[in-house]
């Protein structure tokens, strides 16, 4: 029940603020954590205790590992091996648009996607604010649109889709969709290395994108899909695959 501000647990953790900004948010957004109105806010937990699976760090004998790397995923996870690494956008105005991704969190949600493939024990997500020629040298995820994340916006056009320059439309090669709910999974190679985007036109439609991911990798071929989602308009239910790319 007690209620703690963003000072408080900057204090009590000894970390710096803004990665607590970061990881509170992300914990809102996910419904972990509840806000209070008002400034300053303060946050307590929905609930008491909670209990996590932490299947894609086990061994690499697991049993409940998926075998069979689907087609889009081939090299960002190799030999039960997760090769990539996940990039979001900051949680702060950055970037040309001055944008903050407030959606961080569905970083967890692909992590947990590569792990039935594979197993990593390193740091696995970054900020686009943190990208260096280390981590430009290795395959690289990167989750949610260009307005929010500077390297969706840098590979915005090297890829076998795009967004348009207004950010309410994606454009293959034959059509163009619209949509809250539309989504894009689309992996390219950029100076020898493996990208790839999964992002949405809005949240639901980055939501969409995971959901294809998780639900239906291997209709995704090489090199990704337009796809789009159907639930309520706070959640995705199901996916369907609306071109190939």
């Amino acid at each position: 029940e007690k209620k703690v501000s963003i000072e408080d647990l900057t204090e009590e953790l000894n970390i710096k603020q803004q990665a607590t900004y970061y990881h509170v948010e992300d914990m809102v957004e996910s419904g972990l954590l509840e806000a209070s109105e008002g400034r300053p806010r303060y946050f307590k937990a929905e609930n008491t205790a909670y209990y996590f699976r932490p299947g894609f760090v086990e061994p690499e004998d697991n049993p409940l590992m998926l075998e069979n790397v689907p087609e889009i995923l081939r090299g960002f996870v190799e030999n039960r091996k997760i090769n990539a690494r996940i990039v979001v956008g900051a949680p702060y105005p950055h970037g040309e648009h001055n944008r903050r991704h407030k959606g961080a969190y569905r970083a967890g949600e692909l992590s947990a996607i590569l792990g039935n493939y594979g197993r990593r024990r390193e740091q696995l997500i970054y900020t686009d604010t943190e990208l260096n020629d280390d981590l430009r040298g290795r395959p690289l995820i990167s989750v949610a649109g260009p307005l929010v994340n500077t390297l969706s916006d840098e590979m915005n056009g090297k890829l076998p889709a795009k967004f348009t320059d207004s950010h309410d439309k994606i454009i293959t090669e034959e059509n163009t969709y619209s949509g809250d709910e539309t989504g894009l999974i689309a992996r390219t190679e950029v100076d020898g290395e493996l990208r790839m985007v999964v992002a949405g036109l809005f949240g639901l439609g980055t939501s969409a994108a995971i959901e294809a991911l998780a639900s239906r990798a291997e209709e995704l071929g090489e090199n990704g899909a337009v796809v789009r989602g159907y639930g309520t308009k706070h959640s995705i239910e199901e996916v369907q695959i609306v071109e190939k790319l």
